[in-house]
């Protein structure tokens, strides 16, 4: 080894992650006072990684002493990264030998991921880190929000949002329509199982229409045999609206969910041309919606 020839030993890290991956190399175990930052961690797990003792770097993050420090680091870190900072330093982790793929789902967990809130986003940073499969396994926490659909759809998919998703991964002109078709199949798994069938005439109910190119909803006042009355926001007088002549549904239902899809392809077309990426086609994220 050069080390040997040299009686010098380089090694391209900050200083306290050399000092504390040597010690580890005589000692053969880490002290937790030692980490300060989460940097240090990933410079350790790489130097253990590279030098062949990624298996005994992992049985000394395991124990449980040093496995809280990790953590309590991780969720400091993931508070103050942005998101796609602290997606990648996962994904460098992922594959090292001292990073067992337990510990690996545990620090995911930290991203609190939420339909109703940023599950668009974090399948954008997924797919363009190539850690889809994270968000895939923890599918089964995900909830369907009790709010209106209209509500939580204006926070998971946004302009700002979406287009922050297009300036960090410039490379990727198809990142927001894979990501879109992911979203569509999770929201809508989670909904159908989550969601019970309206009781659409019920009193108090909140039920939608569309008309006149727009959505239109409010609390169902009155209920007859085969119709019902409901008051609209703003509106002096309710709206009659006969069962079979006025299509209607819930506004936290799956429906109130597919009936924007095209809004929301609109959305994410715009995002892409405003990037300069390709030409305003929907044609096949429309085809793989019609099954929703």
């Amino acid at each position: 080894m050069l080390e040997a020839q040299t009686q010098t030993v380089s090694i391209d890290r900050d200083y306290d992650a050399a000092r504390l991956f040597l010690r580890f190399l005589y000692v053969g175990r880490f002290s937790a006072n030692g980490f300060n930052t989460f940097q240090i961690f990933l410079d350790v797990a790489h130097l253990c990684d590279f030098y062949g003792v990624g298996e005994e770097c992992a049985s000394a993050f395991s124990q449980q002493e040093f496995a809280d420090v990790w953590f309590d680091l991780w969720r400091s870190y993931v508070e103050q990264s942005s998101i796609d900072k602290a997606m990648a330093a996962l994904k460098t982790l992922r594959p090292l030998s001292c990073c067992p793929e337990a510990m690996i789902s545990k620090m995911f967990e930290s991203f609190n991921v939420s339909l109703g809130s940023n599950l668009f986003t974090m399948l954008c940073h997924a797919r363009a880190l190539g850690v889809l499969d994270l968000i895939s396994q923890g599918s089964q926490q995900l909830v369907w929000p009790s709010v209106p659909v209209s509500v939580w759809l204006a926070q998971e998919m946004n302009e700002p949002g979406l287009d922050s998703c297009m300036s960090s991964n410039p490379d990727l002109p198809d990142l927001l329509r894979l990501a879109f078709m992911d979203f569509i199949g999770l929201a809508t798994a989670v909904g159908r199982v989550a969601v019970p069938p309206d009781v659409a005439r019920q009193v108090g109910n909140v039920v939608e229409i569309f008309e006149g190119q727009q959505f239109t909803s409010g609390p169902i006042v009155q209920s007859v045999q085969g119709a019902f009355y409901f008051q609209v926001d703003g509106e002096s007088s309710t709206r009659y609206c006969r069962e079979h002549d006025c299509e209607h549904w819930s506004t936290r239902s799956v429906d109130a969910f597919c009936r924007r899809m095209p809004d929301m392809i609109k959305s994410v077309e715009n995002a892409i041309a405003k990037a300069g990426k390709g030409e305003l086609s929907t044609e096949s994220i429309a085809s793989s919606c019609l099954d929703c």
